[in-house]
């Protein structure tokens, strides 16, 4: 082999080994399509948990709101079972985003983040108030599609809350037990 195809050669394979190692460097340069770190967003941060006065959740025709009232919550102006609606509250704060689904309005629907199959979910803490819509579950186990109102993105994100997203009050309002079963 003369020494100018060896070099030839060389570049070829160093070009192949920059193009297959790209997803282990590319994280670590900036404005690179996959690693923008903004994509990560955490309801936990977004919201003051400790100061939430309601939280209602709206699909279609059906909503509930759920209201505290000092150390009670009411769903609807019932007395609403407080092990459930904290156990919704924990479960909110683990929500975070893990990618960007899509940036295009049209695909949209694709992800069921609209009025016509999503949940839309509203959280009032303080004076401020943060909506978003719930979409369809994602392809891994806890992961669905999100949508924040203020944002022309669908992210995939992580959390256990798709299975309580629940508009009927019955599920959320506090259950006496029976004469027979407090015996």
């Amino acid at each position: 082999m003369s020494n100018k195809t060896v070099k030839i050669l060389f570049l070829i394979f160093i070009i192949l080994l920059f193009a297959v190692s790209y997803p282990l460097w590319s994280k670590y340069i900036p404005n690179v399509s996959g690693s923008d770190k903004k994509t990560n967003i955490s309801l936990e941060k977004l919201v003051s948990f400790d100061q939430i006065t309601s939280i209602s959740v709206k699909k279609l025709d059906d909503e509930i709101t759920l209201s505290k009232n000092k150390d009670s919550w009411k769903v609807n102006d019932k007395e609403a079972d407080k092990e459930k609606v904290n156990q919704f509250i924990n479960d909110l704060k683990e929500v975070e985003t893990i990618g960007v689904a899509s940036i295009n309005k049209e695909n949209f629907p694709e992800f069921q983040v609209d009025n016509d199959f999503g949940y839309a979910i509203k959280i009032k803490f303080g004076d401020k108030e943060v909506n978003f819509m719930v979409g369809k579950p994602g392809n891994q186990s806890n992961t669905f599609y999100i949508k924040f109102n203020k944002e022309d993105k669908v992210y995939l994100a992580k959390g256990p809350i798709y299975s309580q997203l629940n508009t009927a009050e019955i599920s959320w309002t506090k259950i006496e037990p029976t004469d027979e079963e407090k015996n």
